[in-house]
């Protein structure tokens, strides 16, 4: 996000501003230091000029020969203005007139008592023997000054001056030493430091003053002569932006805003000739697009419409006002929208090499995209269409032109067409199957006429021996149980059920023989009327497992979850022909699977009125294809050497005889890891209430 632009007039005005700034700064300040040093200098003479008729004006004192009124000429320039201390000191450091000591010296030089002695006195020491500046006065002869602070913070201004020997001098003090004594005047830079302010305070005042005055000089220059040409500049060229190529910029200013001004209207002139042309080709094109019985659409990378013809409205409804902007996939059912999505993500991510293939097709004459599709009109109807895409590139711009056209008439011709034909087809197709299956049926009731007598005469015997072995075999097992009971022989009493189970398992299958015969019969004449009982849904699915035992032991895995005291309405021979019909199926398959755990499981679960039986196996499969067929009469995928093909019809009849359905799920139709059969059975009230219904209808 950008700022809020800035004027160049205002730029540079503030660029020069800041350097006079600087300039008036930097002269202010180095000003200011002149001054400075200028007033401290002034002071520093003026109290060199005190020191200096101090000096004189107590030496004059002194040869008056009074030590009374030197002393007192020194307290009273203690007093001066400006002078805060003003001590006589001795070249040793102390302060003189406090002790008796120079008039000791003075007396003995003249032999006699000239000045009289203090009744008390004192030595004060004021400077150190080994003071530094003490020492440069006594060997250098000249005044020595410095600056310090005392303890309110206040600024001061010291001078230690020397008093040189004189010849009036000698009288008194003899002439061992060129430096009689030393005068320490300490002075407040207060007053200097005030005067030093108030100039500088003054002195930025007229700065200030002189700065605003050329600022507002050189703010009226700028817009005079900078700012309110290029104002009209502007002004000129945010007209032109809008569209009004008839402005043109009046010369004014100096000689380069003019032949800048010239420029642009050359500019402009050239932008007017240039878009009057323009517009004439655009309306040529608009004219020759829109009347194309062909909608011609262009768009971005990215599939945003940046221009449309007229035909879009006979085919889409849209308008091309509305088409601008949007997204292409709108004319796109909304099923096809996300994968119009993919499909650009993945044109933008392998873009380069993409548009590289696209081109060299193109260049070789071939058409970017050509297919029959399915488009969305406004009210949401939907429209086949044809369609052809290629492209174009505009620099590092890829556009894409995509031609439509409406063929919904002859696409809805075809299809009518194809759809006789297929119904066509099936009805031959059925009316071969019925005859086929009818011929089939006439061959089986033949068959199976004969087959039953030839099944039932052994299966007769087998069964009348087995009674006969079952009563012989009631009458051994006294003689062996007492030998279970005493536990003489413990492999007796696993014999014995052994024997039994054998026998009952003998003589149900026999009965098993003689129901399919009979099932197989009456099937091929159109019905099975059977025996209904109730018994538990478990019980037919127990008897499937028992004759399937001797199979299932070869290394399946058999699972039946069913709930104890679920009970149904059956034929309990026939629903145990279901099953197991069922299971060698499952069987079969997951022989001719790599799975090394091979599943079969039975879950039956109760949903309101109905009972869901499913039979599952972890096998390969069904086929989409198969799936409707396998109900079908002498239809198998086994091979003629191992399936008949009447398994699962038979099955299917069972089922729907007991008033339910059967179902099939494999994961080739669905996105699932086993193959099921789903049978739906009615529930023991339930399957009572449609029996009567039946019986009544018939009646």
């Amino acid at each position: 996000m950008t700022g809020k632009k800035i004027k160049i007039s205002n730029k540079i005005m503030f660029l020069v501003g800041m350097a006079a700034l600087l300039a008036f700064s930097g002269l202010l300040f180095f000003h200011v230091r002149y001054q400075e040093e200028n007033i401290l200098e002034q002071n520093r003479r003026a109290r060199m000029e005190l020191i200096d008729t101090a000096i004189q004006g107590l030496k004059s004192v002194m040869l008056s020969g009074s030590a009374r009124n030197a002393e007192m000429y020194a307290d009273y320039l203690k007093k001066v203005p400006g002078i805060l201390q003003l001590q006589i000191l001795r070249t040793d450091g102390t302060e003189a007139f406090h002790d008796n000591r120079t008039i000791d010296e003075v007396n003995w030089r003249r032999g006699e008592e000239m000045f009289p002695y203090k009744t008390q006195e004192r030595t004060v020491t004021i400077l150190a023997a080994d003071n530094l500046d003490l020492h440069r006065v006594l060997t250098g002869h000249r005044t020595v000054h410095y600056n310090h602070s005392d303890a309110q913070g206040r600024q001061l201004l010291t001078f230690l001056a020397p008093i040189l020997f004189d010849l009036p001098c000698q009288n008194c003090h003899g002439n061992e030493e060129r430096v009689m004594g030393l005068v320490q005047l300490t002075t407040s830079l207060d007053s200097a430091l005030q005067s030093i302010a108030t100039t500088g305070q003054r002195a930025a005042e007229l700065s200030l003053v002189a700065l605003l005055i050329m600022m507002a000089l050189i703010h009226y220059g700028m817009r005079r002569y900078l700012g309110l040409p290029l104002a009209g500049v502007c002004r000129t060229m945010e007209r032109v932006r809008e569209g009004d190529l008839n402005q043109r910029i009046m010369s004014q200013g100096s000689l380069e805003l003019e032949s800048m001004g010239d420029a642009f209207n050359h500019m402009i002139s050239r932008l007017q000739e240039n878009y009057f042309l323009i517009r004439k080709n655009e309306t040529r094109l608009s004219t020759i697009m829109d009347n194309v019985n062909e909608a011609i659409v262009t768009t971005d990378m990215y599939g945003i419409v940046l221009t449309v013809n007229q035909a879009v409205s006979s085919i889409f409804q849209y308008t091309p006002e509305e088409l601008l902007g949007k997204n292409i996939k709108i004319l796109a059912p909304l099923h096809v929208r996300p994968h119009h999505d993919a499909l650009i993500a993945k044109y933008l991510s392998f873009h380069d090499k993409y548009v590289q293939d696209r081109i060299d097709k193109h260049l070789r004459g071939e058409v970017f995209f050509n297919r029959e599709a399915q488009g969305e009109r406004k009210d949401g109807s939907l429209v086949f269409v044809g369609l052809s895409i290629s492209h174009v590139r505009m620099g590092d711009e890829v556009q894409f032109i995509a031609t439509i056209r409406d063929i919904t008439q002859h696409k809805e011709s075809e299809n009518r067409l194809k759809e006789y034909s297929e119904k066509l087809e099936t009805m031959v197709q059925e009316r071969t199957r019925q005859l086929v299956h009818a011929e089939r049926l006439a061959t089986l009731g033949t068959f199976s006429a004969g087959m039953a007598h030839e099944i039932n005469n052994p299966n007769s015997f087998i069964s009348g021996n087995v009674d006969f072995l079952k009563q012989f075999w009631q009458e051994t097992r006294p003689i062996l149980e007492p030998s279970v009971t005493q536990g003489k022989h413990p492999r007796i009493a696993a014999f014995m059920d052994e024997v039994d189970q054998t026998l009952d398992g003998i003589l149900t299958g026999s009965q098993r023989i003689s129901k399919i015969v009979d099932g197989l019969k009456t099937y091929s004449k159109g019905g099975m009327e059977t025996d209904r009982v109730l018994c538990r849904m478990m019980d037919p699915v127990k008897d499937a497992e028992i004759l399937l035992s001797h199979r299932l032991k070869k290394g399946f895995h058999f699972k039946a979850n069913i709930t104890q005291d679920l009970m149904i309405y059956c034929d309990r021979q026939q629903m145990s022909q279901v099953f197991i019909n069922l299971i060698n199926n499952a069987m079969d398959a997951l022989e001719s699977s790599d799975n090394k755990k091979k599943l079969i499981e039975i879950q039956c679960v109760q949903h309101d009125r109905h009972i869901w039986i499913a039979v599952m196996d972890n096998g390969p499969g069904i086929s989409a294809r198969l799936v409707d067929k396998i109900f079908d009469p002498f239809f198998t995928t086994k091979g003629k050497t191992k399936g008949t093909g009447l398994g699962l019809a038979i099955v299917d009849g069972i089922i729907k005889d007991h008033f339910g359905q059967i179902t099939v799920r494999s994961p080739a139709t669905i996105a699932a890891m086993t193959t099921e059969f789903l049978i739906v059975l009615p529930t023991v009230e339930l399957y009572q209430e449609q029996l009567a219904k039946k019986k009544g209808n018939k009646t």
